[in-house]
Formats: structure tokens, C-alpha cells, sequence
């Protein structure tokens, strides 16, 4: 975006990016000065196409179309798990990439996933003295099984798991 002058600049991958950026960190004022000036020279079409990006990125860079591939001929079903995370003392700075592929990973690992794409960062606020995280994990098994008896344990443990269902 700092190129707008270049002829190959891309406003709608930087408004997008300024966008998820203001998300992150809503205090810092270079970002939100940065997301305006671009987001003026976006004409009407360039303003939808942000949005569906935006929207195709809170989705997960799958979607959820695949969770629901062979469910009913392997008769398994799909589990979505939303967990809050609290981190005393956190703030926005501390939640780096590394730091959030670790997040992912760890659950990842914990649950069995068969990819790091099913454990996604679904909100980060903070709140106080303390940095907030959601994370939405999708799970597919066959009723009884020993990942779908692993999920329904993880969603028992009130600190760890606001909420399981089955989708």
C-alpha cells in the first residue's frame, strides 16, 4: 500500500490487511490513519470485494465446506468447539505470529486435529489488565471414537472450553 503511486499496487489486499490489523490492535493510530487513506481510494466494486475477503478470512482459509465432505456416508459427525483464553498482563504486542501458530498447534495437537486449519483464532480483545483469545476448533468423528470422546472430555473442563455442539 505505501506504493499507491506503483502500478501494480494492490489496494484491496492492503485495505484488507489495515483492516485485520485495526482488529488486532484498534489503539494504534498509524494503523487506523493507514486503513482510511487507502480505503478512500477504493471505488464501490474494490469495497465489496474487501468485505468478502474479510468475511472469507474469519471463515478460515477452508471455509467449512469440507467439514461436512462423506459425514453422511462414514456416518460421523462434526463437533465445533469455541474456547476462551485469558492472559493476565498480555497485550496485542505479545500475540505474535509465532505466538499464534503455537496457540493453534498446541490445541491441534491436543485434540487430535488432522490439520492446523481446524483450530482457528476467532476473536482477540483485551480486556483490563488482560489479553482475551477465542478459538474455534472443528472436529469430525464417528460417534464413540476416540477423538470425539477426547473432544466432548476437552469441552467438560470449564477452563478450558466455553462451549461444544455438535453441527
Amino acid at each position: 500500500c505505501e506504493g499507491k503511486d506503483h502500478t501494480d499496487v494492490d489496494l484491496v489486499e492492503g485495505v484488507k490487511c489495515f483492516t485485520q490489523a485495526c482488529e488486532y490492535n484498534g489503539h494504534d493510530d498509524e494503523y487506523q490513519s493507514k486503513l482510511k487513506e487507502q480505503s478512500d481510494q477504493l471505488t464501490p466494486e474494490q469495497t465489496q470485494r474487501v468485505r468478502d475477503l474479510l468475511k472469507e478470512a474469519q471463515a478460515g482459509e477452508y471455509g467449512q465446506d469440507y467439514l461436512f465432505e462423506n459425514v453422511e456416508e462414514e456416518e460421523l459427525q462434526v463437533f465445533e468447539l469455541d474456547a476462551e483464553l485469558t492472559f493476565n498482563g498480555a497485550t496485542h504486542r505479545d500475540l505474535t505470529a509465532a505466538a499464534r501458530e503455537e496457540l493453534r498447534k498446541v490445541f491441534a495437537n491436543e485434540l487430535q486435529c488432522k490439520s492446523l486449519l481446524e483450530v482457528q483464532l476467532s476473536w482477540i480483545r483485551k480486556q483490563d489488565e488482560a489479553l482475551m483469545i477465542g478459538l474455534q476448533i472443528h472436529a469430525k468423528c464417528s460417534e464413540g471414537d476416540s477423538r470425539s470422546t477426547l473432544v466432548k472430555e476437552f469441552a467438560e473442563k470449564p477452563s478450558t472450553a466455553a462451549d461444544v455442539k455438535a453441527m
